[in-house]
């Protein structure tokens, strides 16, 4: 089973990567029973130089959504590999995430600090260390208390800008042992200054401070959401947690249910974000329910999916339809401000146009194309554009493009040589002809499929693109 598998991504992803732009990557989620397989077949592939993250998702904490009751550890993780086409090229962006904080900031600043509006400065110099200024400001007035226990999350939301986390000076901080030597005991100071080192150097930064212990602000560290949560924003890091991306209420987004193969709007938005702009393509070689689809489309990404199963009919094309009509206001269409809008064609793959006999190799033409499938089939691989012409079937450029099934003679290359246009140029695509035709400068003969580039592996039939629809 690991084997057939892994033959499967092997094959497909050396495709994809082919595809991928040189500033691009790819994406793979994948479960704990596959993830070190797949690790050293992507090092293969793309090279391990180009490896640029390896993702723990926290998709669920509970043993009864994974089935795990009696299993003495649980599963609740599962990865996203990322693969850049060329590290050297491409580059991720940076962006953060906000991360639930109302327990951490519950547990951790338990003080109550009201301060003075009025404060006077008591002493101002320049800090030798960086040749900056240095202002002490005390208080005229404050008023502290500690916080019980028992005080409830709409408490901390109403008195969040009051809330403080006292902490004791490094012994090594010799700038700030210094400052608070200055300090009044049972006194509030503020202290205005620019470090010269650590994450806020060169920054100008207002400290409060009493009885010598530096007062941490939760303002300084988290925010209040518009839903009543406190929130921290961090730098993105390798774990995302279920309180970040969870899939409470994923069995609704799109409105359709897709059972463990549904993956929630918010994942794929994040991926989004930080590997694409507006107007980048993305690519989805298991489209699944059309979760990719969809997302790309509400942030303005072009996209391609592909979907083997029946799913494509069932649940794509209905979910994105949905999706153009402003009808989807699931998943992460208010956080995008989505109404509907755009559009997308919708193509079933057809029989393959080149067949390999089994017992000579030979590659032939599928006897199932008539000429109509025949011409269509050879306009796509060669880039012409339909022509409604009866005897130029194509046109690309300054180029008409003629494909028959009969054998061309000189009379047969001679008649349509009579109505090219003069300043024209014509390819004639032909199963057969004769050996000794006499062409002008402007009038080349190939024969298919000897002359066309053919896929390279033809030992299952490749497929081509037929019935498309425009919605």
């Amino acid at each position: 089973e690991h084997t057939i598998w892994l033959s499967m991504m092997k094959a497909r992803l050396e495709v994809l990567k082919k595809l991928l732009h040189k500033s691009g990557y790819m994406f793979v989620h994948i479960d704990y029973n596959q993830i070190g397989y797949l690790r050293v077949l992507m090092d293969e592939i793309f090279g391990r130089r180009n490896f640029v993250a390896q993702i723990s998702w926290q998709r669920s904490p509970q043993r009864t959504v994974l089935g795990q009751g009696q299993t003495p550890i649980i599963t609740i993780v599962e990865y996203i590999l990322i693969y850049a086409r060329d590290a050297s090229t491409g580059k991720l962006k940076h962006i953060q995430k906000k991360i639930n904080a109302t327990r951490n900031v519950m547990n951790q600043y338990r003080i109550l600090l009201t301060l003075s509006e009025d404060k006077k400065l008591v002493k101002e110099f320049v800090n030798e260390n960086n040749d900056t200024p240095v202002r002490i400001w005390q208080f005229n007035s404050y008023d502290i208390k500690t916080l019980p226990s028992t005080v409830s999350k709409q408490e901390y939301v109403k008195y969040f800008n009051k809330l403080f986390e006292p902490v004791g000076i490094h012994s090594e901080h010799s700038f700030m042992q210094r400052i608070i030597t200055m300090f009044k005991r049972d006194k509030a100071y503020l202290v205005e200054y620019t470090p010269s080192k650590g994450k806020s150097a060169d920054t100008e930064t207002a400290e409060c401070f009493i009885n010598g212990r530096k007062m941490l602000s939760a303002k300084n560290y988290a925010s209040v959401g518009d839903d009543g949560e406190i929130y921290r924003i961090s730098d993105m890091d390798n774990l995302w947690t279920g309180e970040e991306i969870g899939v409470t209420g994923i069995a609704k987004e799109g409105g359709f249910e897709f059972k463990r193969g549904k993956k929630p709007e918010e994942l794929i938005k994040r991926v989004i974000e930080l590997s694409t702009s507006p107007d980048d393509w993305m690519l989805d070689s298991f489209l699944g329910s059309g979760t990719t689809s969809a997302v790309a489309h509400k942030m303005r990404r072009k996209w391609i999916g592909i979907e083997l199963g029946d799913h494509a009919e069932t649940h794509c094309l209905p979910r994105l339809k949905m999706v153009i009509n402003g009808k989807d206001q699931t998943g992460i269409s208010k956080d995008v401000d989505w109404v509907g809008g755009g559009g997308f064609r919708y193509c079933v793959l057809g029989p393959s146009l080149f067949e390999k006999d089994e017992d000579t190799g030979v590659i032939m033409i599928n006897p199932q194309y008539n000429n109509g499938l025949l011409t269509n089939a050879i306009c796509s691989m060669e880039n012409f554009t339909l022509n409604n012409h009866p005897k130029f079937h194509g046109v690309r450029g300054n180029v008409f493009a003629h494909i028959t099934e009969e054998k061309v003679s000189q009379q047969y290359a001679d008649n349509l040589f009579d109505i090219l246009p003069d300043d024209k140029e014509l390819i004639i695509y032909c199963l057969k002809r004769t050996q000794t035709i006499t062409l002008p400068v402007n009038v080349k003969i190939k024969r298919i499929p000897k002359e066309l580039r053919i896929p390279r592996y033809l030992s299952k039939p490749s497929q081509s693109l037929t019935n498309s629809a425009e919605l």
